[in-house]
C-alpha cells in the first residue's frame, strides 16, 4: 500500500476537480426606460445590475453570456467585471445553438442574461 500513498492526494484532488455539475443562472435584464431603441439601464437597473454581481460573489461564475443589447450588457457587466472575465455574447436568434452548447458545457456555473421573449425559448429547450 506504500506506493499508493503519494498518489492518493493527487489524485484525490484531481477528481474533486472534475465537477460535471453545471449551474445556469439565467436572469432578464435589469430595469431601463421605456418608449427608447436599444436603452441603457435607468439607474434602478444600474443598482439591480450591481446587486446581482453581489449575490452571485460566492458562486465562482465562469462564463457570462448575453445579448448584445445595451441593457443585457450593462446587467451582466457587474458580475463580469467581479469575475474578471469577458463578456460571451450570443444571438437571440441562435438561442438552438446556445443551449446546443450549454448542454455540452460540465463542471462551470454561468450566468445568461436574456430578454423576456427569449428565456422561455432557453428553459424549453
Amino acid at each position: 500500500m506504500k506506493f499508493f500513498k503519494p498518489f492518493a492526494l493527487p489524485m484525490l484532488l484531481f477528481f474533486a476537480s472534475c465537477s460535471t455539475t453545471t449551474t445556469i443562472y439565467i436572469v432578464r435584464h435589469a430595469e431601463r426606460p421605456v418608449g427608447q431603441p436599444n436603452p441603457h439601464l435607468s439607474e434602478p437597473g444600474n443598482e439591480r445590475a450591481r446587486t446581482l454581481a453581489d449575490t452571485l460573489s460566492n458562486k465562482s461564475i465562469n462564463s457570462v453570456m448575453t445579448t448584445d443589447s445595451n441593457r443585457t450588457r450593462e446587467t451582466a457587466q457587474p458580475t463580469a467585471t467581479r469575475f474578471n472575465i469577458p463578456l460571451t455574447f450570443y444571438g437571440k436568434d441562435t438561442i438552438p445553438g446556445l443551449v446546443a452548447q450549454l448542454k455540452n458545457t460540465w463542471g462551470r456555473n454561468i450566468l445568461i442574461v436574456s430578454h423576456s421573449e427569449t428565456i422561455p425559448l432557453i428553459v424549453q429547450q
